[in-house]
């Protein structure tokens, strides 16, 4: 082989080498969404919409005997949330392990009244059950946990997901049912950790 067709040869497969590694110097970081930030609470709460969702039907239709499964299901999914919320501020925080210790109490009253058939105070313990669950959806930023449909979209989500724009369509938005991603896909949660392709 002639000099100058190696020297060619070894300076294309140095810049083959040197390719991807300049290209992932110079990609920026992606910025942190709440999503992203409160991943591994998100799993847990698209756990308690799923649960959450079936409680509802078994309190509404008197199947008490579902009762005890769906809330300690619901409670134990709960417990993991301070855990999983460095992300929030120390007061929303310590109102997060307060609420914690609520939905355990709740969980225990809501298993005992259910064991017992009794409907009335089953459904009252319920309706408390739901306000506690409903403050600790609250201490989230918004977008950070799957939606359970109980608040309203926000002005900014109502500009993106209801306004058409660009290859965005009315025809799109009336097809996506006139609402957002997150209250359309609520208890989906999005894998955020991408790998090097």
């Amino acid at each position: 082989m002639q000099p100058s067709t190696v020297r060619a040869t070894l300076s294309l497969f140095a810049l083959l080498i040197a390719l991807p590694v300049c290209a992932q110097k110079t990609m920026p970081k992606p910025a942190q969404t709440a999503a992203m930030q409160f991943a591994k609470a998100g799993e847990a709460w698209a756990s308690v919409l799923a649960d959450r969702k079936a409680l509802n039907a078994a309190v509404k239709t008197g199947s008490l005997s579902e009762v005890h499964d769906l809330v300690f299901s619901i409670r134990d999914a709960i417990v993991t949330l301070p855990y999983k919320s460095s992300g929030l501020t120390p007061a929303k925080k310590k109102s997060l392990v307060a609420r914690v210790e609520q939905i355990a109490q709740l969980a225990e009253n809501l298993d005992k009244y259910g064991d017992a058939n009794d409907a009335k105070q089953t459904k009252a313990e319920y309706a408390k059950f739901e306000q506690a669950l409903n403050v600790i959806e609250s201490l989230y930023p918004a977008n950070a946990l799957p939606a359970s449909g109980t608040k309203p979209m926000s002005a900014s989500d109502r500009a993106l997901f209801l306004t058409p724009g660009g290859l965005y369509t009315q025809k799109d938005i009336d097809a996506n049912g006139s609402t957002s991603a997150y209250l359309k896909y609520a208890g989906v949660v999005p894998n955020h950790s991408a790998g090097c392709f």
